[in-house]
């Protein structure tokens, strides 16, 4: 569950609405009726004129630099891991306990993320590719749905309890045997063996999901240590990209056990 951001941003309305641009404006216009007092209209028209030009100019421009453009989507793919992080938070939140271990692993996958963030503000590339960080980070978005599945699984599988509905398959079976030419009885035994199968399916997908829970803190913890030292070797780096796999694969499981559990969620991240 990657956060993408919006596929077609408006990256013309995002220069505009800036906070440089907009601080820019509001000091432009304040210095042009600061200019009217003493020179009049001209005063006031003559910046307005240039502030007009040069915000079309760079409405021109700005908005198709790549560095300019790698800038926002970013901004709108951490705003969205935010709200996503929030929002699966919020649900799991409403069904375990603050005491539950698996929220002090959360806050050590973001305590992670941050400092691979501050490593590679220091040695660049060299420690972790940008992508492979913002992996990092996603990890924690991943680990929040992997947890909430894994709650959703527990709860269908309280609801179909094994006893109970091998105790109802008996019973209709034992009908069955005095009346073997029911139609409703017969249809009543297919639904009640789909039960079943489907309840032996949500434990493997249980067992799926486990195993994701498990295995994404490692996985974030060999990038940390891989990325901490890593100084170009052939070795390090090769760990760095295994265990940038691993998250990755981890990121795939998850995207088929949402398809198959509907759980609602973000859509991943484009290739570029």
């Amino acid at each position: 569950m990657i956060p993408a951001g919006p596929s077609n941003p408006s990256y013309l309305k995002e220069m505009l609405l800036s906070q440089g641009n907009v601080l820019g404006v509001l000091g432009v216009i304040a210095g042009a009726v600061m200019l009217s007092f003493p020179y009049g209209a001209k005063g006031f028209w003559l910046p307005m004129i240039a502030l007009f030009t040069a915000e079309a100019l760079a409405g021109l421009f700005v908005p198709s630099l790549p560095s300019f453009r790698k800038k926002v989507d970013r901004r709108l793919r951490d705003e969205q891991r935010l709200a996503m992080t929030r929002h699966l938070s919020q649900q799991i939140a409403a069904a375990v306990s603050q005491q539950h271990a698996n929220w002090s692993v959360l806050e050590r996958l973001q305590e992670k993320a941050i400092a691979l963030r501050k490593l590679q503000a220091v040695r660049g590339d060299a420690a972790i590719s940008d992508r492979d960080a913002e992996r990092v980070e996603d990890a924690s978005v991943q680990f929040l749905s992997y947890w909430l599945v894994a709650i959703s699984i527990q709860n269908r599988l309280l609801a179909l309890n094994k006893k109970d509905l091998e105790n109802r398959r008996q019973e209709v079976g034992d009908r069955l045997t005095e009346d073997p030419t029911n139609a409703s009885l017969k249809r009543a035994q297919r639904d009640i063996d789909e039960l079943l199968d489907r309840r032996e399916r949500l434990i493997n997908r249980r067992a799926a999901v486990e195993a994701g829970i498990l295995a994404l803190p490692d996985a974030v913890e060999e990038i940390m240590n891989a990325a901490l030292t890593s100084s170009g070797a052939n070795d390090a780096s090769q760990r760095l990209q295994e265990a940038v796999d691993r998250l990755r694969n981890e990121e795939e499981a998850e995207a088929v056990l949402e398809q198959e559990l509907k759980l609602p969620g973000l859509d991943r991240r484009q290739e570029a």
